[in-house]
């Protein structure tokens, strides 16, 4: 009863509130601190990162095997990638290499990465057939990326299907409240 008659008297004031708060969120987004900060915010997710390992070495591999340079490489990542927050890490990344920072170290530096494309890179380096390996790391993030965003669907399916039910008897209750106060007056 206060829930419906506090959202039924203030509902165009909840909506221009929630249109406002849409409206700073989108502007703070544009900035550098907002680009940052929510680039820093989905590197927080387990299959963000995985992505991130993923399009690594999926780039790695179809531009080393095609005989560009390893710079060049994580360059074009962090241009994909498009993060604020990962471009200074991916810069860092690239001034140790060219410095002479084996790719591996540099890399592992970063902690950016999971500890199997670490080793992996590892590897590649020492063998000398860098864009092979990297072949075969694309292939076992793909599997991981597919299997990891697929049992988040199966998790997100349910949860949704929850919400929509709340929602739906809150509006529910909120349309038949009335009817049940008009009983009380009789």
């Amino acid at each position: 009863s206060d829930l419906s008659d506090f959202i039924s008297k203030n509902f165009l004031v909840l909506i221009i509130i929630f249109m406002i708060i849409c409206i700073l969120l989108k502007i703070f987004s544009d900035t550098n601190k907002g680009k940052y900060f929510f680039g820093k915010l989905i590197f927080c997710s387990p299959v963000y990162v995985l992505r991130i390992n993923f399009i690594f070495a999926q780039t790695l591999y179809i531009l080393l095997s095609s005989g560009l340079n390893i710079i060049f490489a994580v360059d074009s990542v962090k241009e994909t990638l498009n993060n604020k927050f990962l471009d200074a890490k991916f810069d860092l990344i690239i001034k140790k290499i060219k410095n002479g920072t084996g790719i591996t170290k540099s890399i592992e530096e970063s902690h950016l990465f999971n500890s199997i494309l670490i080793s992996m890179l590892n590897i590649g380096e020492t063998g000398g057939n860098l864009a092979d390996v990297m072949s075969h790391c694309e292939k076992y993030f793909r599997n991981e990326l597919e299997r990891k965003l697929n049992a988040l669907q199966k998790l997100i399916e349910p949860l949704l299907t929850i919400t929509i039910g709340i929602i739906l008897g809150i509006i529910m209750l909120a349309i038949m409240e009335p009817t049940f106060s008009i009983g009380d007056v009789l």
